[in-house]
């Protein structure tokens, strides 16, 4: 096997593992909630505690990566994931397996945040990166697609705890081929020093919103510690706006957001959360709601794996070059939208049935999302900016990420209070149908945009016409 092969193959197990241990946990949290005693919002930690540190470290993670060398970043990233992997396997307390889940969330973000930047590195041609950004997408969609049915056999057979045990012979296997065989990758021409500051910033006001969301039902949307956690999450995410703005080398470049194709790309991913949010609800209604096991309600939730699949699989090749990738990812949040609606038809008929046009619609949005958005982020600017530009894009997936979970959860949780888990599950989708569609909106006006500050030629052929500098 060529070596840049190796290294993608090595981003891409990497990548799958990172983002099955989102999707994987959703379908374990009844039980993993049963065996440690833990409240619904004590458990929604479990999946926003992992997602909120991928959020938060992305971006110094791959400053640092890209000054000290990618290799060396994706080797240290992985060993801490793996061992993280095994803290989680082995806590006694929902608390215990939170803090274990930050960990592996930084291991996560370290790794994450190498690879994009280790594909452009083996693939500098791009025609050539377009297929393994194709691959890289196509990854995202199924890991965490196929992550409740990995959860669910696991979860029936052995116990949650091996959700997370599954991950050391994958992370050793790949650490040893890794340091013998990835080649070291590094940018020399941006010393900066690690914005601190942004990081701060940025972490604390993310932790401040998240917990304000999923404590509301909780404390009371009204009350004291609520109200200050929205308030300190709008202040200091205003500040770090402003003091990213006037550093001379920021972690965050808002000018990367003056190119339509770059927004159009950022609120897709953004949005995303919206779905992946909707995977609690939908999982906990299959699972107790219906009586399902958790190996059957992983099975069930596989129209959206196999829609994404598809979609992603056609994206790159067949529908891009027809279409352009702005419409697609507007035409893709509009699918997503109009199957998130579909569900809510589970309140006058709770059954798996009522479902399936919905899933299938949603994970046909997902797939041509996850693939499009990346090679348009990469696309709207020059080479010099490629590695901030993903490393922002995958910062907004995963605060969509932890956003959704926390709002659609709290939704789900509020409405379920003395009601049927069918209602309270069409509640939080309906909301989730709402938010992709208002993007959609939004997107679809970025698309039609003709104005540019990309500064470069574009290096994807299907958006020339629409990528103008």
């Amino acid at each position: 096997m060529s070596s840049r092969r190796t290294t993608l193959s090595l981003v891409l197990v990497a990548v799958f593992m990172l983002l099955l241990d989102i999707s994987v946990v959703v379908v374990a949290l009844p039980d993993i909630r049963t065996d440690l005693g833990a409240s619904f919002g004590a458990s929604q930690w479990i999946l926003d505690a992992y997602a909120l540190a991928l959020a938060t470290l992305l971006l110094p993670a791959a400053s640092l990566a890209d000054l000290r060398g990618r290799k060396r970043a994706y080797l240290f990233g992985l060993a801490l994931f793996t061992l993280a992997s095994l803290a989680c396997a082995l806590a006694p307390s929902v608390d215990a397996l939170s803090v274990a889940r930050a960990i592996q969330g930084v291991g996560g973000a370290i790794v994450f945040a190498t690879a994009l930047p280790l594909i452009g590195a083996a693939y500098p041609n791009p025609r050539e990166r377009a297929g393994a950004v194709a691959a890289f997408g196509a990854t995202v969609a199924v890991a965490i697609a196929v992550g409740p049915l990995i959860g669910g056999a696991l979860t029936e057979a052995f116990g949650w705890q091996a959700i997370f045990l599954i991950n050391l012979p994958v992370g050793l296997a790949a650490l040893a081929i890794a340091s013998r065989r990835l080649v070291e990758s590094a940018d020399m021409t941006h010393r900066q020093r690690l914005d601190i500051t942004g990081m701060v910033l940025l972490g604390v006001g993310l932790f401040a919103l998240v917990f304000a969301t999923v404590r509301g039902n909780v404390e009371g949307w009204d009350s004291a510690i609520i109200v200050g956690g929205f308030a300190a999450a709008a202040v200091l995410l205003v500040a770090f706006l402003v003091v990213e703005r006037r550093r001379k080398a920021p972690m965050v470049d808002l000018t990367l957001f003056r190119s339509p194709a770059f927004t159009a790309a950022g609120a897709s991913v953004l949005a995303l959360g919206a779905l992946v949010g909707a995977f609690v609800p939908l999982t906990v209604f299959l699972q107790l709601g219906l009586g399902h096991g958790a190996l059957r309600a992983g099975a069930e939730l596989l129209p959206i794996s196999v829609a994404s699949f598809i979609a992603a699989a056609l994206t790159a090749r067949v529908l891009a070059p027809r279409l352009g990738l702005r419409w697609l990812l507007a035409g893709g949040l509009a699918l997503v939208a109009v199957g998130l609606a579909l569900m809510t038809l589970v309140r006058d008929d709770p059954s798996l049935s009522a479902l399936v046009p919905g899933m299938i619609l949603a994970g046909l949005g997902w797939g041509a999302i996850n693939v499009s958005a990346t090679e348009l982020a990469l696309d709207a600017v020059e080479p010099a900016r490629a590695g901030m530009a993903t490393g922002v894009l995958n910062v907004l997936r995963q605060i969509g990420v932890a956003a959704g979970i926390a709002a659609l959860g709290a939704i789900f949780e509020s409405a379920s209070d003395g009601g049927s888990l069918a209602g309270a599950s069409a509640d939080a989708f309906l909301v989730g149908a709402v938010i992709t569609g208002l993007a959609a909106l939004a997107v679809g006006a970025l698309a039609a945009a003709r104005a540019e500050v990309a500064g470069h030629a574009p290096a994807h052929p299907t958006d020339q016409g629409e990528m103008a500098a």
